[in-house]
């Protein structure tokens, strides 16, 4: 459960996600949610903690991008994309 305070002090980052999904199941009855009631405000909340799906996803786009570079089938222009430190938005040295 999300205490609300974060590493540095302020908001956590799933705490509104647990707020969320802490009032779903505090509105429902233990018949309705033995039928999934707040399934969807569960599933973000993990996602929110564990990022599995966003980690899949980043393995998936790294594995397509090594598998098309040594086909040789990158798209122009790709390389140029990935030197770029996305935080600052200038390449990177």
């Amino acid at each position: 459960m999300s205490t609300g305070v974060g590493v540095s002090g302020g908001q956590g980052r799933c705490h509104p996600f647990w707020l969320e999904l802490a009032t779903c199941i505090r509105s429902k009855t233990r018949e309705e949610l033995k039928h999934e009631a707040c399934v969807n405000l569960r599933e973000d909340y993990f996602e929110c903690l564990h990022q599995t799906k966003a980690t899949a996803r980043v393995n998936a786009i790294e594995a397509e991008y090594n598998r098309r570079k040594k086909e040789g089938t990158l798209p122009a222009g790709v390389e140029d994309l990935l030197t770029t430190d996305f935080k600052r938005g200038v390449p990177s040295a």
